[in-house]
């Protein structure tokens, strides 16, 4: 964990990848993005967190499996996260009440690493602010039964690997409308969208320090 800790600080302080890696996952084109970009009006903002902690002698983060439930992200694959509330004294803050309401890691063992690039979500209006957090040991996780239907925890010699990248169809609006896309296999569960997009910088970040 030291070593991922490292890293991902001097990453961090030496600036983001940002919009270069959200073409390797995202399904649109950079012309797509910055005309999509030019017509947001008052997004609603939100934070996840990406908790990374030790188990089995390898780095692992969390993800959660949402609910199903009438919603554009009904059953996805994200990051423990959500909607700033009027009582959170910063985005980060939404990000760690978040985490704890969602999956049980408590704030107070929870050392913020930094921040990654935002990333402006059409279906729901959201503009996602992700945070990389670190917890010196697993936490003991609670799922919320309200939100969260799994906990998925991914070891990062797994994710770092090459054969979890893939491209795929998925069902997206009410249409039944289908788009190809990039995605992370991780397990059974395959993870695209911005999740997907938040998960690149952040291998790509692993990747530029040698991890």
């Amino acid at each position: 964990m030291n070593r991922v800790k490292e890293i991902l600080a001097t990453q961090l302080s030496e600036g983001l990848p940002g919009e270069e890696t959200f073409f390797q996952m995202g399904r649109y084109s950079r012309e797509e993005r910055l005309a999509q970009l030019s017509k947001i009006e008052h997004p609603q903002e939100s934070s996840t967190l990406l908790l990374l902690y030790p188990h089995n002698n390898d780095p692992h983060f969390v993800l959660i499996e949402r609910n199903t439930y009438k919603g554009v992200h009904s059953g996805q694959i994200a990051f423990p996260g959500g909607r700033v509330e009027k009582e959170d004294p910063s985005l980060q803050d939404t990000a760690l009440r978040e985490t704890w309401e969602e999956v049980g890691a408590l704030p107070e063992n929870i050392e913020i690493l930094g921040e990654l690039t935002q990333v402006y979500i059409p279906p729901s209006n959201f503009m996602l602010y992700p945070f990389i957090g670190v917890t010196p040991t697993r936490p003991d996780f609670i799922l919320d039964p309200h939100e969260v239907q799994d906990i998925i925890e991914v070891p990062l010699s797994h994710f770092l690997s090459d054969s979890i990248l893939k491209k795929g169809k998925f069902d997206i609006g009410k249409n039944n409308l289908k788009i190809t896309a990039p995605y992370f296999e991780l397990g059974k569960h395959r993870v695209w969208g911005a999740t997907a997009i938040v998960l690149s910088e952040f291998r790509n970040l692993l990747i530029l320090g040698g991890y």
